[in-house]
């Protein structure tokens, strides 16, 4: 008979490290979303394209619009290491503050580029084409693991006590 189960309850991890490891692999489904979504080069333009939204007239791609998404995306890499060596009060404000950041800023690309924003007849008819295209499956298994991600740092953060330090 094995007596030796774990579970995250008896971990031998401390709170720090399993943040770090998750921000690990939250960012790592970061990166492998958009490597993934690279491959195929006419993804992005479908995404843009099926939401009815010119893309070229609304957003135009320059240096500002990209170090903007450089700070976004440093953020949860920053977290790697912050998360070990911040002291227990100001690691679980910032996990707490950027897994909210994080959350809301995926659950809004998603919602953007799904076309969720659309309304009536058109809203059944992109989600239709959305689910079976495969352009947009990797997109939506990312981004539901990477929120889910983001979800278990905030509930784990947010109820670390200041006793498991």
């Amino acid at each position: 008979m094995n007596n030796n189960i774990n579970t995250l309850s008896d971990s031998s991890l401390t709170t720090k490290q399993k943040l770090s490891f998750l921000w690990i692999f939250a960012v790592a489904n970061y990166i492998f979303c958009d490597f993934t979504t690279l491959l195929n080069p006419e993804s992005l333009t479908f995404q843009w394209r099926s939401t009815g939204v010119s893309w070229k007239d609304y957003m135009e791609i320059n240096p500002s619009r990209i170090l903007s998404f450089a700070i976004v995306m440093q953020l949860p890499i920053m977290m790697i290491p912050l998360s070990v060596f911040l002291p227990y009060k100001s690691n679980r404000i910032a996990n707490i503050t950027i897994g909210l950041l994080m959350t809301i800023t995926i659950g809004l690309l998603m919602t953007i580029f799904l076309g969720l924003t659309q309304f009536g007849e058109q809203f059944f008819v992109f989600i239709f084409k959305v689910l079976f295209n495969a352009n947009a499956l990797h997109f939506i298994f990312f981004s539901i693991t990477e929120i889910a991600t983001t979800l278990a740092i905030i509930w784990i953060a947010f109820n670390w006590s200041e006793r498991e330090i």
